[in-house]
């Protein structure tokens, strides 16, 4: 096991390729449930959702009028069946987005069956090979949604994550905390994802991948990325919405890691991620600035404002 492992990773291997089936199953059901060809998921009229904007330099809304900026490559590590981040670029910055998911090949008699593809083509890609598949420095901004717990060693899959993103760029990785003591180890969850506070005299929240069941405290991936390939790791948990405006179960607690790339001698651009107590706040907030408008809903505003 080489440094910055966590424990188990052979046995998560193991039940990885055990729980693809019941993945595939799952996906099969809830597809169906929600539209088929009409799943949101599959709407290239979709637009990216404006909370991912800060990540890349953009202000938090597309000006009414302004230059357009450089072409974005975006990267979603995990995205299943189809895009849960939109499809359709922002009005200021053209965006070329790229899909991966290490069972798209499995997908394929889904889309099959309800007789639509996603718009963008899912590359059957590991989160553990992005950096060979893609190279390093490739993306300006890499997102995963409750897909890391699910992989054969999240802390190298985030690691992946980080290299292939230009210097200077953002990696936000989002889960379920503790989702495989929840979900009792079945499937594809293995690996529990939790926050700790000011761990070894370190000020704010550190986070910690351990496969389910194994004993001690597991990998504190903050101080092993700090120490290698991130210039900042924020750890951010919460109950609420996430980035892409899922807000299913909002009592539930999240994990948030947002990991900047290495920046060299000039210092890593900080957004202020700035999080609302509750919904009825964050409208009043969004409001107050003219971006919020009737219709909108929660998920629209994810319960967070990122400026």
């Amino acid at each position: 096991m080489s440094a910055g492992e966590p424990r188990g990773s052979q046995t998560a291997n193991s039940s990885w390729h055990l729980g693809q089936s019941r993945e595939v199953s799952f996906w099969t059901r809830y597809i169906r449930s929600h539209g088929g060809e009409h799943w949101r998921r599959l709407n290239e009229s979709v637009e990216l959702s404006w909370t991912f904007r800060p990540y890349t330099d953009l202000p938090p809304v597309p000006p009414k009028r302004s230059a357009q900026r450089p072409p974005l490559r975006f990267l979603v590590v995990g995205s299943g069946p189809g895009s849960d981040v939109g499809y359709k670029s922002w009005t200021d910055a053209a965006t070329s987005l790229v899909l991966t998911d290490p069972l798209a090949k499995k997908y394929e008699p889904i889309f099959q069956t309800i007789g639509k593809h996603p718009p963008v083509r899912i590359l059957p890609v590991r989160g553990e090979d992005l950096e060979s598949h893609f190279g390093s420095s490739t993306f300006d901004f890499a997102y995963s949604v409750n897909a890391i717990d699910h992989t054969t060693n999240p802390s190298h899959v985030l690691r992946n994550m980080v290299r292939v993103v230009a210097p200077c760029r953002w990696a936000v990785v989002e889960v379920w905390e503790n989702e495989a003591t929840l979900q009792k180890g079945n499937g594809m969850h293995r690996w529990n994802i939790r926050a700790e506070e000011g761990i070894n005299g370190a000020s704010g929240m550190s986070t910690f991948v351990q496969q389910f069941g194994e004993p001690g405290g597991g990998l504190n991936v903050t101080e092993a990325l700090l120490s290698t390939e991130a210039s900042e790791f924020v750890t951010q948990r919460w109950q609420g919405c996430y980035l892409n405006g899922e807000c299913a179960i909002p009592s539930r607690w999240r994990i948030r890691m947002s990991v900047g790339g290495k920046c060299g001698a000039a210092p890593l651009a900080v957004r202020a991620h700035v999080r609302c107590n509750s919904c009825v706040q964050c409208r009043a907030k969004w409001n107050s600035q003219s971006k919020w408008k009737p219709g909108d809903g929660d998920a629209w505003f994810n319960c967070e404002f990122g400026r």
